[in-house]
């Protein structure tokens, strides 16, 4: 029980204050967007959120996102979460999005496809500064059928970390711009739907959370039950602990690399890493494999045990040996070096793909996602960089991301004329091998952003705009990332 200025706040609304008050999720004066997809997790998440957003001092409003995957209940869910919305007098922003067509073109499973698209949709609303948080509903169960789910695929810490209760969302230039924050994760889903049935609250019901085609569901319906009533009855919870040790674990080791990591890196660039096999073999076999793995992530490479150990064998193999690694990248032993590099095939490479404002395109010739949102400028030189922000008049709705080609001119600010963007690369010493897949964006066949030098001048927005177009690169979320 959980007592407060007013009132006592008890049952499943204390347990939610008590969690988020402890973990800090929400702060007084947040704007929280509740992910309501029509379910009994999300009913209860808003529910529980209009009873304590006087307490929490949080102004609240609804998100939902149609993944067109069950057709005409999809829809009804929709205008089952618009009318709750309605009669809470909060404001429903919602959109959809061909979720089967998207997962067949970046070969995704269902699931990972409408999360990622869900995703885009919440995190669009913390970029473009209209929200400070999204609530999303999971629960204590989901906690534990993801930890079970990554034992099952053999994750190490990071992956039994499982679901974060609090997870920070950053924008261009690696400044955070918001939070996705999980209110009931320390809460049973039957606990929910018994809070629902005594405030006399409906909620839709998902049929596909019974299809058993899909691994949670086999977990949820399955595994976790069989290993509650025959092995262990607080086998959730105990899940649901290790997740817990498991990020404080991540914390540490997260601290620690920060700390190494600049001893042993010699060379860091968007396209190859270069780390000292001295300063390498200095450290433990697990300090090894983080520094190799987040090396890696920091190329937009995901390694998994298999690929690590071959790459430990090659540090202590003698120079020149080699191996391979997923996506045309490999590890090389030279003198005292590890330099991993992604070849370029033999064959000159070309990409193009189309970018819509707002909207991200994923580029697989990098492993780089390209995105661009709108930013709304509240103070002309409050958080606004306006060389490395474009004019929305001056790129319309949607730009051409593709690599360098030669001939192609950017003009840096405060120039005169456009320069030729392979005198800039010998300028900054950029390698042939790394021009040839830099990546630019192009409008009305003129480069209005290229990597390393922002936005050209000829797209600048004026002094006094009021609204800018923010193109950032990043290296793409790990598809369990939660």
């Amino acid at each position: 029980m959980v007592r407060c200025r007013r009132c006592t706040i008890s049952g499943v609304t204390g347990k939610a204050l008590a969690y988020i008050r402890q973990r800090e999720l929400l702060k007084p004066g947040d704007r929280v967007g509740v992910a309501v997809s029509g379910g009994a997790d999300s009913i209860a998440l808003l529910r529980v959120l209009l009873e304590l957003r006087g307490e929490l001092g949080i102004v609240l409003s609804v998100l939902h996102f149609n993944h067109k995957i069950r057709g005409a209940e999809a829809d009804e869910d929709e205008k089952f979460a618009s009318a709750l919305a309605a009669d809470q007098g909060l404001e429903f922003h919602h959109s959809s999005a061909d979720v089967p067509a998207y997962a067949a073109e970046h070969k995704l499973n269902l699931e990972a496809a409408a999360r990622e698209a869900r995703y885009q949709f919440f995190e669009s609303f913390l970029r473009n500064r209209s929200l400070d948080a999204i609530a999303t509903g999971h629960t204590l169960d989901e906690q534990a059928e993801t930890v079970l789910m990554r034992v099952l695929r053999g994750a190490g810490t990071k992956g039994l970390a499982g679901i974060y209760p609090k997870r920070m969302v950053r924008g261009c230039g690696g400044q955070t711009v918001g939070c996705i924050v999980r209110p009931l994760l320390g809460l049973r889903r039957s606990e929910l739907r018994s809070y629902l049935a005594s405030i006399h609250q409906v909620w839709r019901e998902d049929a596909s959370n019974a299809d058993l085609q899909y691994t949670r569901n086999r977990i949820r319906h399955g595994l976790l039950p069989l290993i509650e009533t025959r092995f262990q009855p607080t086998a959730a919870a105990a899940l649901a602990q290790l997740a817990e040790v498991a990020r404080e674990e991540e914390s540490y080791w997260n601290a620690e690399l920060k700390r190494v990591m600049p001893a042993v890196v010699e060379k860091s660039t968007a396209c190859t890493l270069t780390l000292s096999v001295p300063h390498l073999l200095a450290f433990s076999p697990a300090m090894q494999r983080r520094i190799l793995r987040q090396g890696a992530q920091n190329l937009g490479l995901s390694l998994d045990f298999e690929h690590l150990t071959e790459l430990l064998r090659t540090v202590g193999g003698s120079m020149g040996k080699s191996c391979a690694l997923p996506g045309g990248w490999v590890g090389t032993r030279e003198h005292l070096s590890l330099r991993l590099e992604r070849r370029p095939p033999a064959a000159a490479s070309f990409y193009a793909y189309t970018l819509p404002i707002p909207g991200e395109v994923e580029i697989p010739e990098i492993g780089r996602v390209i995105r661009a949102f709108l930013r709304i400028v509240q103070c002309t030189g409050s958080g606004y960089n306006r060389e490395q922000s474009l004019d929305p008049a001056a790129v319309g709705q949607e730009l051409l991301v593709r690599n360098w080609q030669p001939g192609d001119r950017f003009r840096l600010p405060h120039s005169k004329a456009p320069k030729k963007l392979k005198e800039l690369f010998e300028q900054r010493h950029v390698s042939a091998a790394e021009r040839l897949l830099w990546p630019v964006v192009a409008s009305g066949g003129k480069l209005a952003w290229a990597r390393g030098f922002g936005a050209s001048a000829e797209f600048q927005p004026d002094e006094g705009a009021r609204h800018v177009v923010v193109i950032e690169e990043h290296v793409p979320l790990a598809r369990h990332e939660l």
